[in-house]
């Protein structure tokens, strides 16, 4: 996937917090049957871009409740696919400094 800067911009300015709603919550203990294993990695797919290029927009996602999120997703398997948990695990560890910060203040 590859996303234009501004839009990689947009997203991270004002999409970011509908992203991450869509994420299953940490404290979910089973899957939401309206949401498929294709629309959890588009979400993932795009945040993976936007905070590639961008330390700041991990601070946003951290912000919107995002870290809990996909560190839990990253470790939800069988009830997601191995694929789906992986992608999480790269989304958290592009910039693992700031969200082994981000967990260490929210503790």
């Amino acid at each position: 996937m590859h996303l234009l800067q501004r839009n990689r911009e947009l997203i991270g300015k004002y999409a970011m917090k509908d992203l991450v709603a869509k994420l299953p919550r940490a404290d979910q203990r089973f899957r939401d049957p309206n949401v498929s294993d294709a629309t959890i990695g588009a979400i993932l797919g795009i945040l993976f871009e936007t905070v590639k290029h961008s330390a700041d927009f991990t601070r946003n996602i951290h912000e919107c409740g995002g870290t809990d999120r996909l560190r839990n997703l990253a470790s939800s398997h069988p009830m997601y696919s191995s694929r789906i948990c992986k992608y999480a695990s790269q989304v958290v560890y592009i910039y693992p400094s700031f969200f082994f910060q981000f967990v260490a203040r929210s503790n």
